[in-house]
């Protein structure tokens, strides 16, 4: 470790890593010098280091990274950005609350507040890993949210977080903690959306704890405007035969990145990891995950799915780890991407490492373009090309859709997808 100061991009120093805020909690300050101890010794990322060589940022950190000050109220209305069936909504506009559309947040046994740092009895994990984005966002960040579930509480509704930037310029960097008491069950869609002539860099940084026999079903969409850039990070530690239902979708952003590393602590808990990705027009969308497999008896799997445009190009790095006290444990992972032009391009690596010898562990990615034969078969029904090309892409992306666990959300995100392919110009080969 050394004492050096970090290289930080154009409106951050090094003042700005140990602002703090008044009155936050040890846990804060703790995360705080983490991030810093980071920064320092292994800086921001580059194509050089591993976890990067497929994603290069550089673009993005040329921008302008001054923190967003004044959140302000751009957004007027809600309509169109979440369900109207949607009873219980948190809007965040540049990180902070914005009242007059939040909607309800009155279920029994839940606790939402548009701040993380209230929560003095979060205990921070040193032993995240985060990576430099999340480690300057953890050293810097003023805002986000706060939801804990109570032990024994089955939510009724979904809660929705909309996450809105205020500006079309700046950093937005959010931290956000969830947590899920004992033998309770939630479901939260976080939605991270901006204009198309937005300009600025949203890091959300995440940290969610699904407590003994607890069930969490975590959905984010990140559909930014295409000239944004999003870098979200999350860690999520599963307890004692807990569950945790991850579902993401990225369709926005110049360059968007989902990192999410999930540590299965607890024995008998079971995870579930799904993702849609689908760049075009120059977008790099980038899923980064590792499942850390720490105890015995417990079961994964990971199904993340790309669909890349014309001259789109996605990147899938799913690492599986399964330690050595890890026995019994039985994981799957696979990652199927669909290519539908000579433009569109895909760099997918699954990784196991495995430390236990009593497992039952499989591995795979596929990359292929539309069926031939499929595609004839429609144009021999009198479908047009192109309206046969849509409904095989479509058919290819949405029977992950079926995995969600609200007919509500399904509905929802399904409507993302069919607008994304509405809007795709792909031609064949």
């Amino acid at each position: 470790m050394t004492s050096t100061v970090p290289t930080l991009p154009a409106g951050l120093s090094e003042v700005d890593l140990h602002a703090g805020v008044a009155g936050e909690p040890s846990w804060r300050s703790a995360l705080r010098a983490t991030g810093v101890e980071h920064l320092r010794a292994h800086g921001l990322p580059t194509r050089r280091m591993e976890a990067w060589k497929y994603t290069d940022i550089s673009p993005l950190l040329k921008r302008d990274w001054t923190p967003v000050a004044s959140p302000g109220t751009a957004l007027s209305s809600l309509k169109g950005l979440v369900p109207d069936s949607a009873q219980e909504c948190l809007v965040l506009c540049g990180g902070a609350p914005v009242y007059g559309l939040t909607r309800s947040l009155r279920q029994s046994g839940v606790v939402i507040s548009p701040t993380p740092f209230e929560n003095d009895a979060w205990a921070f994990d040193s032993a995240v890993e985060l990576d430099g984005i999340a480690a300057l966002t953890a050293a810097v960040a003023t805002r986000g949210f706060h939801i804990r579930i109570a032990a024994n509480t089955e939510l009724s509704e979904p809660v929705w977080v909309v996450h809105a930037p205020s500006t079309t310029s700046g950093w937005l960097p959010s931290l956000n903690t969830l947590h899920v008491g004992r033998h309770a069950r939630a479901m939260v869609i976080e939605v991270f959306l901006s204009d198309a002539t937005d300009q600025a860099v949203q890091t959300p940084l995440s940290l969610a704890r699904v407590e003994d026999g607890a069930q969490l079903e975590h959905v984010r969409l990140q559909v930014v405007g295409n000239s944004a850039g999003w870098l979200g990070f999350s860690a999520v530690d599963v307890a004692r035969d807990a569950t945790f239902r991850s579902f993401v979708f990225q369709g926005g952003g110049t360059i968007g990145r989902d990192t999410l590393h999930t540590k299965v602590a607890g024995i008998g808990a079971h995870v579930d990891m799904t993702a849609l990705y689908m760049p075009r027009n120059g977008q790099l969308l980038d899923h980064h995950t590792t499942l850390d497999h720490a105890v015995p008896d417990c079961t994964s799997n990971q199904y993340y799915k790309g669909v890349i445009g014309e001259n789109g190009a996605g990147v899938f790095n799913g690492r599986i780890v399964v330690r050595q006290a890890a026995q019994r444990t039985a994981a799957e992972q696979l990652n199927k991407n669909l290519l539908l032009t000579r433009t569109s391009q895909v760099d997918a690596k699954p990784q196991l490492e495995i430390f236990a010898d009593d497992v039952k562990c499989t591995h795979g990615a596929t990359v292929g373009q539309l069926d031939a034969e499929e595609l004839f078969y429609l144009q021999s029904r009198a479908i047009p090309t192109e309206v046969a090309r849509r409904m095989l892409t479509v058919g290819f992306a949405t029977d992950i859709l079926e995995r969600l666990g609200s007919e509500q959300v399904q509905a929802y995100v399904t409507d993302l997808v069919e607008s994304r392919f509405a809007a795709e110009t792909a031609a064949g080969e």
